[in-house]
């Protein structure tokens, strides 16, 4: 073996022993279709409950959210921290030094603000007088509640102060059109702050029926929660905290008779308050923990886990009474949910019966209704027979969600593409109903050609889209093409400066190289042909078509066939330049596949002469050639390792048959030369050739000149 080739397959060896993210040809999809998460009754991504600085996530909190109601109520170029700055941290005299802004008609003299400008600019008087109001409410109720020396008396100043703003804010709840909620909430504080808690029921009882969702109705509804709490009415202070989203609260109501088992506390808050924002929140992460915890029972990661289905047949059986009893807004939201979970756990007939029901039911929100529907198309694909009758819904079905696709506008990652990271809900639902249901039950029928159509289309519908908008963002800090940092999909694969891994390593490529050679010369002529059906027209349509991609691997499997005639027809339509950006380019020398399989052609023709020294030779070099594509240059037959190579095996057999037979000593030796250099015959298998010829002038020869095979007869001596 060439000492260059021998470090290439040393350096390929440590690759494949360490995982390296370079070893292009050993990565397939990281992330199979079949376990993206399909249940989704709240957008992924779009939880309007956290708030994200830099990498940083945390849970909203009651601050941030009315910061963000005052960024709505004013302008959303306003930075929430400048809002936070002056709503939380400015003291009354600063507020104060604002409204002289406004009066005198100058500006602001302090650090520099978005919020205070705003407020200066537009000269919004109310809203100065509403923080005024609330900051003096606010540090009234700190000095009652925190100062150790303070006794309360009824008709002392702070009380006094306090009945003032009650009073003021009292009076401004319907007079003012922009902030009459916030006005309220300040009356509800100076009451209760005041001990005056049937006021607050009172006031809150007139003036709630008006008030829209929000954040301001939330913490005054807690306000008025206390209260009743505090007027020995618990089940309604209970009632109302959970309806405030004030869940704290409700646990410090209801103390140890607070569950703390999932579906147990979705029903004490169901009980309480059915509407509550809480329920969907925990059904959305009970199902989703679900569908994570088959994931891992699958892959065999869970380490024994086991899915309590107890537990999730009761919340299954929690929904469909929740659903029927029609008391939530979106009772369809629920039946989908207990459907969703009876096919989890096993059941697609009555998942199927459930989504029937859920038909008929109210629904709130396109969200769910696409969730629905899509789960719809996931059961059918599953269920209902595959014939002609079928193929005409699923491609319904499929065209349908094909506009969707069409209609998202994404950033495509180059990057998630391959690794099929999830990133368009829409976009991952069509790959997992097509991949993971479709394309096997097309191949149980055997109808192959269809099968390859859908996972063409399921793998590359996406980037063929964005190849028409404009361009993808290029993967992990490869050179970018003209340094940008987004290329063009079209460039990527085509350009030798980008090694296109996405083609050789998903499922469309999967079956391509997998399914019966015969079957994909078919499937050839179907996706360049005319016809078939509706259903083949729609995706060829919508296919990706590279003649050059298809001939390369038509001729590599008639390559791993050893039909050294075949693949030389098909590589030879092939440019020379194509396998430059394919996955296995590393591995391959310059003359590549096509080289390859020029040489093992000629080989088996030179094994056909009537001249021994010829026939001999080539048969040795076919041998070695059988031994490089299986375990040297794997891949010159393959796109990946796998342990099922039979170079080595075969070798062995074909050269020691070849040495028993040689006749002429120099070749003979030639051939233990090599022989000593890849090790694939070891000292017993070769020693009657070497004894046959021990005592000649070449082995002695080739003695001298190969440490192995010294080392060999060192072995044999002991």
């Amino acid at each position: 073996m060439p000492i260059m080739k021998l470090i290439r397959c040393i350096c390929v060896s440590v690759c494949l022993a360490c995982g390296w993210q370079a070893v292009y040809g050993c990565w397939g999809p990281t992330y199979s279709p079949k376990y993206y998460r399909m249940f989704r009754i709240a957008d992924f991504g779009k939880d309007t409950t956290v708030f994200q600085t830099g990498v940083d996530v945390f849970r909203k909190t009651v601050n941030i959210y009315n910061c963000e109601l005052w960024q709505r109520q004013t302008s959303l170029d306003i930075p929430l921290p400048d809002i936070s700055r002056v709503v939380l941290g400015f003291s009354v005299e600063k507020i104060e030094e604002v409204g002289k802004c406004l009066e005198w008609g100058r500006g602001w003299g302090g650090v520099k603000n978005a919020f205070v400008e705003w407020i200066i600019t537009h000269k919004d008087r109310d809203l100065v007088d509403l923080l005024i109001l609330a900051k003096r409410c606010e540090r009234v109720r700190l000095r009652l509640h925190n100062d150790p020396w303070y006794y309360e008396e009824e008709g002392d100043g702070w009380h006094l102060l306090l009945d003032s703003i009650h009073r003021v804010a009292s009076e401004r709840v319907r007079k003012s059109v922009r902030y009459g909620d916030r006005y309220l909430l300040q009356a509800m504080r100076a009451l209760f702050s005041l001990g005056r808690y049937e006021e607050c029921v009172t006031l809150w009882e007139n003036e709630s029926p008006r008030m829209a969702k929000s954040v301001i109705r939330n913490m005054t509804g807690s306000y008025a929660a206390g209260a009743y709490y505090r007027l020995k009415q618990q089940d309604r202070a209970v009632a109302l905290y959970a309806e405030c989203d004030d869940l704290e609260q409700v646990m410090w109501c209801l103390k140890e008779e607070f569950p703390q088992e999932p579906v147990v506390r979705m029903e004490c808050i169901y009980w309480y308050y059915p509407q509550a924002d809480e329920l969907e929140r925990l059904l959305q992460t009970q199902i989703t923990e679900l569908e994570n915890a088959v994931e891992h029972i699958e892959l065999e990661m869970g380490g024994g886990m086991v899915i309590d289905t107890i537990q999730y047949y009761r919340l299954k059986q929690f929904a469909m009474r929740v659903a029927r009893e029609g008391k939530v807004i979106s009772p369809a939201t629920w039946m989908y949910s207990a459907a969703f979970i009876a096919d989890i756990l096993g059941d697609s007939a009555e998942a199927m019966r459930l989504m029937t029901e859920a038909k008929e039911m109210r629904c709130q929100g396109g969200l769910v209704k696409e969730s629905s529907r899509i789960f719809n198309f996931y059961l059918s694909a599953k269920t209902q027979r595959w014939g002609e009758e079928y193929k005409r819904i699923f491609l319904r079905e499929l065209q349908w969600l094909d506009t969707r696709i069409v209609a998202q506008s994404v950033s495509v990652n180059l990057w998630n593409i391959k690794c099929n990271i999830s990133f368009c809900y829409v976009h991952d639902m069509m790959r997992k109903v097509v991949l993971e249901v479709g394309v096997p039950r097309c191949v149980e029928e055997g109808e192959v050609e269809l099968a390859l159509l859908l996972a063409n289309y399921a793998d590359n519908r996406l980037l063929l889209l964005e190849g028409q908008r404009g361009k993808a963002e290029h993967p992990y800090g490869f050179e970018k093409l003209d340094g940008e940092r987004y290329v063009w999909i079209k460039d990527w694969r085509d350009s030798s400066r980008y090694v296109n891994e996405f083609d050789f390593s998903n499922d469309y490529f999967a079956l391509l190289d997998t399914m019966a050679l015969e079957k994909v010369l078919s499937y050839r002529q179907v996706l360049n042909g005319t016809g078939g059906g509706e259903l083949v027209c729609f995706l060829r349509e919508r296919c990706y078509r590279n003649a050059d991609y298809l001939n390369e691997i038509i001729g590599t499997r008639y390559l791993r066939n050893r039909e050294y005639v075949r693949a030389c027809e098909y590589f030879s339509k092939v440019p020379l330049d194509y396998q430059e950006r394919m996955n296995v380019t590393p591995y391959l020398d310059r003359d590549g596949r096509f080289g390859f399989a020029v040489r093992m052609l000629r080989y088996q023709e030179e094994m056909q002469s009537e001249d021994a020294k010829v026939r001999e030779e080539a048969m040795f070099r076919y041998a070695l050639g059988r031994y490089e594509a299986g375990v040297e240059n794997w891949a010159l037959t393959r796109y990946e390792w796998n342990d099922e190579l039979e170079g080595e095996e075969y070798a062995r057999r074909a050269l020691k048959e070849l040495l028993n037979n040689v006749e002429n000593e120099m070749f003979g030796f030639c051939v233990l030369s090599e022989l000593s250099q890849i090790e694939i015959v070891d000292w017993g298998e070769i020693y009657p050739f070497y004894r046959r010829f021990a005592k000649t002038r070449a082995m002695g020869m080739l003695r001298g000149g190969c440490d192995n095979l010294g080392r060999w007869e060192g072995k044999r001596d002991k």
